[in-house]
């Protein structure tokens, strides 16, 4: 077994040129991020052409990691499910109390969260919504993607602390990252995209 960002790093080496023939640079500096479900992981790779046996091949060296387990995709659902879990308590006062017992709703709450923020991901806007939620009563909310970034801001506003870390272990600036990928579902959220492309391009 290997460490996920190291495969990713691993892969993308076998598929460089770094020869520094046909005008290709013989190095570079690769940032991986990766958001998944619990936490967010930045690591800085560094390539560089060498030889092996007389052939062209890739050099690779780890320069620093950082993590973080304060953003992830299922923490934003949870903040999602959170607002709707209130939302229907406040719609429907007698079962506001009945609901917080039933794991089952909770559950779909959790789970329609996650589908709309991949509806989010695409779209201005989208509908929650849960048929029978708890004591057969459906439950519906319009949410506008807006709405969606202010819940999470607090969770949106660490985006750059793991990529900071490893910054500082490699004592690089975002200046020498030539080059971002990007592993996991969670970065496809806009607001994300949009954070993750301020913080790395405003320092150039």
């Amino acid at each position: 077994l290997i460490h996920e960002t190291s495969a990713a790093a691993l892969q993308r080496a076998l598929d460089l040129d770094l020869s520094g023939s046909n005008g290709t640079n013989n190095e570079s500096t690769v940032l991986y991020y990766n958001m998944g479900a619990r936490h967010v992981e930045a690591c800085l790779v560094h390539y560089r052409g060498a030889k092996h046996r007389e052939k062209n091949t890739v050099a690779m060296e780890m320069l620093g990691c950082g993590s973080s387990d304060q953003l992830g995709g299922h923490l934003v659902d949870l903040v999602v499910a959170e607002r709707m879990l209130k939302a229907f308590q406040e719609k429907h006062p007698k079962l506001a109390e009945g609901i917080l017992t039933s794991t089952r709703a909770l559950k779909k709450l959790e789970k329609e969260a996650m589908g709309m923020k991949h509806v989010l991901s695409a779209n201005k806007e989208a509908q929650f919504r849960v048929e029978s939620l708890y004591e057969d009563t459906d439950f519906t909310q319009q949410v506008k993607r807006e709405t969606f970034e202010d819940w999470c801001s607090g969770i949106f506003a660490s985006v750059s602390k793991p990529i900071d870390d490893a910054l500082q272990v490699a004592e690089l600036s975002p200046a020498d990252i030539d080059e971002v990928e990007l592993i996991g579902g969670g970065w496809r959220i806009p607001r994300i995209q949009k954070l993750l492309s301020e913080y790395l391009y405003s320092s150039r």
